[in-house]
């Protein structure tokens, strides 16, 4: 398998030479530029939306660029694809190798490694952390473990799934070992925000509302289609059901210990993070705003299930040589799926180019260049992570550039600078409305750039100088 996950690695790395894709055009370009100016600015090695941890793993990559913190994902993806395997095989699960081969037909995991988010490294310390405590080597999974949630706030959740394990196989003495991700981040980084509680303090998601409003109970169920690919949905649910059936004989106290570990470490892992998300989404709470990426994080224990639900399938063929091959026809759907040209099969323009607003704001980048050959001595108002990148400035140094939230609440434009409106995050986060811009006498409209999208609709982004003395 070590030789299978290579390969992986090569066809991910070629994919993306061969692409443009930066995955998602928020998030994955901010988080790099927190790791790409953390050294310029300290304070993000503690910070609690980049998520200290990928900081600190991310960082020295990132001054390279974009594409390096890609690679990176890739081989953390590619790592996973062996310790998905290692984690089925020290859970004495049969055809173990399947496991691997599922996870790399799951589009959202692929997908999600051609970005600069935080999945990718989630799933790898999730796996490793799992594997120690199915190992027994539970000091080191339990430390390692503890980090979790500085790496993705799911970390929180699966901690405590891991509480109760460590109940229920009445290991007592090891609980504390869950808390030294928090006492070592709570302490090192009270130099920085000068209290060792700012680890929960400043989480991001410690509020019980959202400004993204809340959605249906069962929307994630209806999603996981784009998560999964539908043939994989399926597996699931089947090797969910399994789970039910593992667990009932487990109340009946007639399980082996690999397989209380299955249901606690694979099982119980899984379904927290969807139940939690499916809660946070429903009640509009912790800022969520019902996205499909997180199961990227857990997108290995998906591939375990679903080879459990193949194998239930083929259960009742067992004793007869039909049973290898229904295991292989479904092995075959799940990787031949994500290529049939179906809506949830991959697509090049929607999934590996860049997003249609990208495309736009790398003409308008040209643009500025062009037009204002001295653009790097001007004061930029945008909310545009890609735009910064193309710009290479400082997303965090205020002479390079202002969120235009903080432009319009501090009103402190000068005479000549640049406001860049797009009809998504200077909307959505930063509250400014394109109508309200053009009516505002302060400003000349000085450029738009359209790009169609995908599914036909229209994406714009204007430029706008304040032209109005102080």
């Amino acid at each position: 398998m070590q030789l299978a996950a290579v390969v992986f690695f090569i066809v991910l790395i070629i994919v993306r030479f061969a692409s443009s894709t930066t995955s998602d055009e928020g998030d994955s370009v901010m988080h790099y530029l927190f790791a790409k100016y953390a050294f310029k600015h300290p304070d993000h090695f503690f910070h609690q939306w980049a998520k200290p941890v990928y900081v600190l793993v991310m960082a020295p990559f990132a001054q390279v660029g974009f594409k390096a913190v890609q690679i990176i994902n890739i081989a953390l993806t590619a790592i996973n694809f062996y310790l998905v395997y290692r984690l089925a095989v020290k859970l004495l699960i049969p055809k173990a190798w399947m496991a691997s081969l599922i996870y790399a037909s799951i589009p959202l995991a692929i997908l999600i490694s051609m970005s600069g988010l935080t999945e990718p490294l989630f799933a790898c310390v999730l796996l490793l952390s799992m594997l120690f405590i199915a190992d027994k080597k539970y000091y080191t999974g339990l430390i390692l473990l503890s980090f979790l949630p500085f790496v993705r706030s799911e970390g929180l959740v699966v901690c405590c799934v891991v509480l109760i394990y460590l109940f229920v196989i009445e290991k007592y003495e090891l609980i504390p070992l869950l808390a030294v991700g928090h006492v070592v981040y709570g302490i090192t980084g009270s130099l920085v925000h000068g209290d060792v509680m700012w680890v929960f303090t400043k989480l991001s998601y410690a509020t019980l509302t959202s400004a993204y409003g809340s959605g249906r109970w069962g929307h994630f169920f209806t999603v996981m289609p784009e998560i999964s690919g539908r043939i994989i949905q399926y597996l699931l649910w089947v090797g969910l059901f399994f789970g039910f059936i593992l667990l009932v004989r487990y109340f009946r106290k007639k399980l082996a210990t690999h397989e209380v570990n299955e249901i606690w470490l694979v099982f119980a892992v899984f379904a927290s993070v969807f139940a939690g998300h499916t809660i946070f989404w429903a009640l509009g709470i912790f800022n969520s705003m019902g996205l499909i990426r997180p199961f990227a994080g857990v997108a290995p224990f998906i591939a375990i299930i679903a080879l459990r639900g193949i194998q239930y399938v083929a259960a009742p063929l067992q004793q007869w040589t039909a049973a290898k091959y229904v295991q292989l026809a479904l092995l075959a759907a799940v990787l031949i799926f994500p290529y049939t040209g179906n809506f949830y099969a991959y697509k090049w323009e929607r999934d590996w180019m860049l997003k249609a607003d990208q495309r736009a704001q790398l003409r308008m980048v040209d643009f500025i260049k062009k037009q204002y050959p001295e653009y790097k001595k001007y004061t930029f108002y945008h909310v545009l992570p890609w735009v910064s990148v193309q710009l290479k400035q400082d997303w965090f140094d205020p002479k390079q550039h202002i969120h235009i939230n903080d432009a319009f609440r501090l009103n402190q434009f000068k005479t000549g600078d640049l406001l860049i409106w797009d009809d998504w995050f200077a909307v959505v986060e930063g509250n400014a409305s394109l109508e309200a811009i053009e009516k505002d006498i302060r400003f000349e409209k000085i450029k738009t750039e359209q790009e169609k999208d995908f599914w036909g609709g229209m994406r714009k982004t204007v430029l706008f100088r304040y032209n109005y003395p102080r």
